[in-house]
């Protein structure tokens, strides 16, 4: 039996974010780092001009998260439409903010936990939209906690913020592909522990992990434990669909 926790728990994944978290060297670039980009950062230009396609620009035009690629050496390119460099990263994050918004209203969450948060990326694109008024939590592996605190630190030195440590009931849980990647067994002290004490819930879902001899829950085993909760479930489609078996999970209570 492994004792991974997920398909990305790797001790070269883990080391990587450490090194970046403590180092100066490291952390300045530690979003082009081959190690840490297997996991996240990977979106290619193509994907992100699709991405981009489906943002509503007058009210989450990318020039307003400027501050998420100032920091670690973001991969940025350039993209006619809005005349100006971004990782395509950061214009998925954009996109999953603007589905939050359109589901949940975010006008009315006061805090977020999200599910394997990586460094930081999404977090600071929901801080600088809400004006980092709002309680956030990450749970991922501790060396990569390590770096998305420093990361938004670096952030908040400029705009403040705050992520908390102690609170375990929320208004919106949230997961880009995380969750689904998780073995059964952590999936179930989330589930007991985190997503049931929630409000809401988004997730990005795939079904990738018997590839790398992780098993985890289906989108349809995750949805009706999700029922027997309480929630109310919607699964539809990824879009844009970058995996034929990739769906997004909206619950509520």
């Amino acid at each position: 039996m492994t004792n991974r926790t997920s398909i990305s728990d790797f001790q070269s994944y883990r080391d990587a974010c450490q090194l970046a978290a403590t180092d100066p060297a490291a952390f300045s670039s530690f979003r082009r780092n081959p190690a840490l980009t297997q996991i996240w950062e990977h979106v290619p230009y193509d994907l992100g001009q699709q991405y981009l396609d489906l943002i509503d620009l007058d009210r989450y035009h990318p020039k307003d998260f400027t501050q998420n690629d100032t920091i670690g050496g973001a991969d940025t390119h350039y993209y006619p439409k809005i005349d100006m460099a971004i990782s395509p990263s950061t214009l998925r994050y954009i996109h999953v903010l603007q589905e939050l918004d359109r589901h949940f209203d975010l006008s009315t969450i006061e805090s977020i936990a999200e599910i394997g948060g990586g460094y930081g990326g999404q977090a600071a694109v929901m801080f600088q939209y809400l004006n980092w008024k709002l309680e956030y939590k990450i749970f991922d592996l501790p060396e990569v906690r390590w770096l998305a605190h420093h990361y938004l630190g670096q952030l908040g030195d400029k705009l403040g913020y705050r992520v908390v440590d102690t609170r375990w009931e929320f208004d919106l849980l949230i997961s880009n592909y995380a969750f689904s990647e998780l073995t059964e067994e952590v999936q179930q002290t989330y589930f007991d522990d985190v997503i049931v004490h929630s409000k809401n819930v988004y997730m990005v879902y795939n079904h990738i992990s018997e590839q790398f001899g992780i098993k985890s829950w289906s989108v349809a085993e995750f949805g009706r434990k999700l029922m027997s909760a309480g929630f109310e479930v919607l699964v539809f489609d990824e879009a844009p669909k970058t995996h034929a078996r990739n769906f997004v999970v909206v619950a509520t209570k």
